[in-house]
């Protein structure tokens, strides 16, 4: 027997309507805590935090160099969301005759306001970025946005806060890529996809279900006057 395709396409209409639907949430959020270490002896036994201000990076010589930290505090975990992309940005103007080619971006985990070498927040993660170059003189901004969508998703159901650390890749040397970080800048911006088991129908979605009714209503009557 041929099944009619008018059949066919109200059945299909009415199955997609009775799917659960998924809401997409972008949250932007700012750091709950954030701190600059300054260390300055071989040993890291000589160190200050948030001296001056906040920076990351190599002051030019061995054995002096900033790394920065900060901390989120996340919304609640939603069973069944899932987290689609993440974004954490920061803004930085150069100092002195630094270049920050550079500057990379690690996950931590924890957070603690003893920066002592070996007790800073441990890294958890791979290289995540790195900062855009910052280019101009002292006082010139350069935004940086890096993608930490798998970090993330890695913590982010069985964490209630997630942290980052900026800091060289060339630590112990004579390379200079300090920067100033600007504390207005930083943010975190995730997609949450939340699944709503219950949806309430929006206008266009009782039209389109009414319309896959009188389909399926029209296709039973054409059966029977062709019987």
């Amino acid at each position: 027997m041929r099944i009619p395709k008018s059949f066919l396409l109200g059945v299909a209409l009415v199955l997609a309507l009775a799917q659960n639907s998924a809401t997409a949430n972008v949250i932007t959020i700012v750091p709950t805590n954030a701190e600059s270490t300054y260390y300055r002896t071989a040993d890291d036994t000589n160190y200050y935090v948030n001296y001056w201000g906040w920076y990351a990076g190599n002051v030019g010589h061995p054995v002096s160099y900033w790394r920065f930290f900060e901390t989120f505090n996340l919304p609640a975990y939603e069973p069944g969301s899932v987290l689609s992309s993440a974004i954490v940005s920061f803004s930085t103007t150069r100092s002195g005759g630094s270049t920050n080619h550079a500057l990379g971006v690690f996950g931590t985990a924890g957070w603690t306001t003893n920066f002592a070498y070996g007790k800073s927040p441990k890294e958890q993660s791979a290289i995540l970025g790195k900062l855009q170059l910052t280019t101009g003189g002292a006082g010139h901004e350069t935004a940086s946005e890096v993608d930490v969508t798998d970090f993330m998703k890695s913590v982010y159901s069985g964490h209630d806060s997630v942290g980052f650390e900026v800091r060289s890749l060339y630590e112990r040397t004579n390379w200079d890529d300090m920067v100033q970080i600007i504390p207005q800048s930083l943010s975190l911006t995730f997609t949450r996809n939340v699944s709503d088991p219950h949806p309430i129908p929006e206008p266009t979605d009782k039209i389109t279900f009414a319309l896959g009714l009188a389909l399926l209503g029209a296709s039973a009557r054409l059966r029977r006057t062709k019987a």
